[in-house]
């Protein structure tokens, strides 16, 4: 529907006054000049209104007229259409339907396909979170969420539907809500109506027994000979009394520790925790189990798999300072007295050169540094540099020092007023390209007493595990910045004000580390018993053994590399296979992958040249060659990659595990679909009156006004027309012999 015409002049060439002025000067120009000629009144007037018009129309096109007229339209509302796609929609209810049809039924019945067309759909699949989908009835609806994180699903719906004529969101879900999370302030100015897929049960109705390994928490790296430590959630459903059933930690398919887990009435949740201390280095499989000794509706959810990457006990690091100071004297006594860690710590000496301290602490005779060369430096798995000068290090061996992390190495740059300066050996070529941050113009230290917190890429890093990161840690001295991370890096720990101070990032086979404050050594100063000394010590510890590669990685820089992102995937997921072979190039020279798995024939795959990234875990790209393959099946996968000739080989192991589902077995949760419904202002229906929900949705479309305009006179006929007006009256004038 339009609404009136209107014409409007929007930047005419000259103001209108003074186009009207000259208009009318030259029409009566042009009736004094005709009139002197003595014409007859009729043929005067004609030539008059010929050259009248035609300047009339000149001025018109010289005001640029623009036509605007007000357009009025309809839009209908929006309505998220969200579908709870987590694995309990599976669930058959009391007429054996499952969950999931049901929902399905109702979005293709005659009532639902007439309603939803008074609305803008937008589709959403809801289990860990909110993704759109394609129209319902189209899409491949597959029900084999992980859980059902439904609160924080629909609050990222309802941030996408702000601003928008809404109408709400229709849930089709069990309210099986697992993320403990509340409707956001933005959602609850959403309404959401939902459907029952299935009655309430009836108080005291029984519940069919399960128990399940809920949830698993275990560190990405182990050290050989170090206790390590896997912590268990377990829960049941269904059984409400005492019982006692076995918990089994299996470790490379052989048992290592069992328990007895004790159940007290009305228990539903317990925690457990096993200790073990690995042997050996490599990956490690793992599997943690439960055996109820009666009726289980679930078996599948009674273990859960994982995989170690377990590291040498070895960890030799090298340690590069400028001059003492206060970083060095607390960070080289932790590291001397740490288990697992072997230090070779060289501090410059006034005129030149390095003096070496013992793992004592005392001063050797020997001076120099070990050579910063290929064969020098892979004796050690992390280098650390502090505060050194510019020309602490020479190109060629910073060029090592890169190519040290490329191949598998750790760094960790410790931010000091020479090694970040403009100049500073850190941020010279190629180091810079290592670094997780790079700094900005103006970079300084800043003094004070500043706060430290863990940020949410911190809180599950291996780094901060086991350091108690929910306590607040001691605050630094002093803080370096700005700072710009870089790209693929990550910040564990920021100051208050959002600061980085440690940023880490993958970079080729290796890992580099920034720690931004010169003070962490303040950490361990504090009359707390002893506790910051340990904190200080365990933290500088895991950051190393998280930097140092394993002794296969650290060797294999002159041999065959095989590459994986994980050790651990899931069933029928894409797993790339990267390969790294110095000295050799073309596709005369591509390895062969050979693919051992749990059962059946042995699998061959040829590897293809190309640029190897994140799909195997490289940062920034290499060269090299890959292959890619699904696993079909759960369970322990041997790769083994080949060289063309056949003397290189690489081989590694990879856990297939069965994708961890959501715990099944329970009820719908109607109460919570009605307590959401209530909170956000909108409607749960059961399921025998749900063609009801489509009454309650508000469905009243939206009245758009919008303003068009358009340009009149760039058009071709009114150039022809002037045209045609100039040469009427130059054809009258000749005709009654005007010049």
């Amino acid at each position: 529907m339009n609404g009136p015409l209107a014409v409007v002049l929007t930047q005419p060439v000259f103001p209108a006054w003074l186009l009207a002025v000259l208009c009318a000067a030259g029409c009566s120009w042009a009736w004094l000049a005709l009139r002197g000629r003595g014409l007859p009144p009729p043929v005067r007037l004609r030539l008059f209104g010929l050259r009248a018009a035609a300047l009339a129309l000149l001025a018109a096109l010289l005001l640029l007229p623009e036509r605007r007229h007000e357009v009025r339209e309809q839009e209908k509302p929006v309505l998220a259409v969200v579908v709870d796609v987590s694995a309990s929609m599976n669930e058959a209810v009391a007429d054996g339907t499952p969950r999931a049809r049901r929902a399905l039924e109702f979005l293709k019945n005659r009532a639902a396909r007439g309603a939803l067309e008074k609305f803008r759909v937008w589709w959403f699949e809801a289990g860990d979170g909110a993704e759109e989908a394609a129209d319902g009835a189209a899409h491949e609806w597959e029900f084999s969420g992980s859980e059902s994180a439904l609160a924080p699903a629909l609050n990222s719906v309802a941030a996408r539907m702000e601003g928008q004529n809404s109408a709400g969101i229709l849930l089709l879900s069990d309210g099986l809500d697992r993320s403990g999370a509340a409707p956001s302030a933005g959602a609850r100015g959403v309404p959401v109506f939902a459907v029952e897929l299935e009655p309430p049960v009836p108080s005291g109705a029984a519940t069919k027994p399960d128990a399940a390994v809920a949830d698993l928490a275990y560190p990405a790296r182990a050290t050989a000979k170090w206790e390590a430590r896997v912590d268990v959630v377990l829960r049941r459903r269904g059984n409400a009394g005492a019982e006692t059933m076995p918990a089994v930690l299996t470790l490379d398919g052989r048992e290592a520790q069992r328990k007895s887990v004790e159940w007290s009435p009305g228990e539903t949740t317990k925690p457990l925790a096993f200790t073990f201390t690995p042997e050996n280095s490599g990956p490690l499989p793992g599997r943690v189990e439960i055996l109820p000794a009666g009726p289980d509706a679930e078996p599948a959810n009674n273990r859960r798999d994982f995989m170690l990457e377990v590291t040498d006990p070895e960890n030799r690091v090298l340690y590069l300072e400028g001059a003492p100071r206060w970083e060095f004297k607390f960070l080289k006594r932790a590291l001397a007295g740490a288990r697992g860690v072997r230090l070779a710590a060289f501090v410059g000496k006034p005129g030149g050169g390095f003096l070496r301290f013992s793992e004592g602490g005392g001063a050797d005779a020997e001076t120099g540094l070990p050579e910063f060369t290929r064969e020098g430096l892979s004796r050690y798995k992390s280098v650390i540099l502090g505060n050194l000068s510019a020309d602490a290090l020479k190109e060629n061996e910073r060029v090592a020092l890169r190519d040290f992390v490329d191949r598998g190495g750790g760094l960790l740059v410790l931010a000091a007023d020479r090694n970040l300066a403009p100049d500073g050996v850190a941020v010279k070529a190629p180091l810079a390209e290592l670094l997780p941050a790079a700094p900005e113009a103006g970079a300084q230290f800043r003094e004070g007493s500043f706060a430290v917190d863990v940020t949410a890429a911190g809180a599950g890093h291996p780094v901060l595990q086991g350091l108690g990161v929910e306590k607040a840690f001691p605050p630094l001295l002093s803080v370096f910045g700005p700072v710009r991370p870089a790209e693929f890096a990550g910040v564990l720990l920021a100051a208050a004000d959002g600061s980085p101070v440690l940023a880490v990032r993958p970079f080729g086979k290796g890992r580099t580390a920034l720690l931004l404050s010169d003070s962490f050594w303040h950490w361990q100063t504090g009359d707390d018993g002893g506790a910051g000394r340990d904190r200080y010590t365990r933290f500088f510890t895991q950051l190393l053994q998280w930097l140092g590669p394993g002794r296969t990685a650290a060797d294999a820089s002159a041999a065959l590399q095989l590459l994986l992102a994980s050790p651990e995937t899931d069933v029928r997921r894409r797993v790339t296979v990267g390969a790294r072979l110095e000295g050799a190039a073309g596709p005369g020279a591509a390895p062969s992958c050979r693919i051992r798995p749990p059962s059946g024939p042995e699998l061959v795959l040829p590897m293809a040249e190309g640029m190897l990234g994140q799909a195997v875990g490289m940062v920034p790209e290499q060269p090299g060659w890959s292959c890619e393959f699904r696993p079909p099946e759960a369970g322990l996968y041997l790769l083994t990659v080949t060289s063309r000739d056949g003397q290189r080989s690489a081989s590694t192991r990879l856990l297939v595990r069965e994708p961890v589902r959501e715990q099944t077995g329970a009820p719908a949760d109607a109460r919570w679909l009605r307590e959401l419904a209530a909170a956000t202002g909108g409607r749960c229906v059961a399921w025998d009156a749900r063609d009801g929900v489509w009454e309650a949705i508000p469905s009243a479309a939206r009245e758009l006004r919008r303003t068009e305009e358009a340009p009149l006179w760039p058009r071709p006929w009114w150039i022809a027309l002037l045209v045609a007006l100039l040469a009427a009256e130059w054809y009258w004038r000749r005709r009654i012999g005007l010049e």
